[in-house]
């Protein structure tokens, strides 16, 4: 642990990918989980890599609702990561963040759906730094 988190500064975004979820749903459908087999597969021969996964909503509706319901979107895509794909639990980091960060507008029906995401990133280690490079420059 003590290595990881004295490179954690080091790792870089490699791969980044995001799913549109339908109003209110937390269900994944066939294009997601094509979506995702295509994201898993880019990166299954990667070492050293960390996953972060972060779930949102538009803004409509009650903001508790919206941050269990952001939180439902990552888990199901944390879910079928681990599950279908077998990426460690312990390599991916989650949050639901409700309807915080949009990406688009609120006021229209086309940007609700775009702030109706889940957004998966990839971060590795790039091989020219040394696992043990950053605990030596801090002794």
């Amino acid at each position: 642990v003590e290595r990881v988190s004295a490179n954690i500064d080091n790792y870089q975004m490699v791969k980044t990918e995001s799913i549109v979820f339908g109003f209110n749903k937390a269900d994944l459908s066939k294009d997601m989980i094509a979506k995702l087999d295509a994201f898993a597969a880019s990166f299954k021969n990667q070492k050293k890599f960390v996953v972060e996964v972060q779930g949102f909503t538009d803004k409509m509706g009650d903001a508790k609702y919206n941050q269990d319901l952001s939180q439902k979107r990552a888990m199901a895509v944390v879910r079928y990561l681990t599950v279908t794909h077998n990426v460690p639990l312990r390599r991916i980091q989650m949050l639901g963040v409700g309807a915080e960060n949009p990406v688009a507008d609120n006021k229209t029906k086309e940007g609700r759906e775009q702030n109706r995401r889940v957004e998966i990133k990839v971060f590795a280690l790039p091989e020219d730094v040394k696992p043990q490079a950053a605990i030596a420059k801090s002794l």
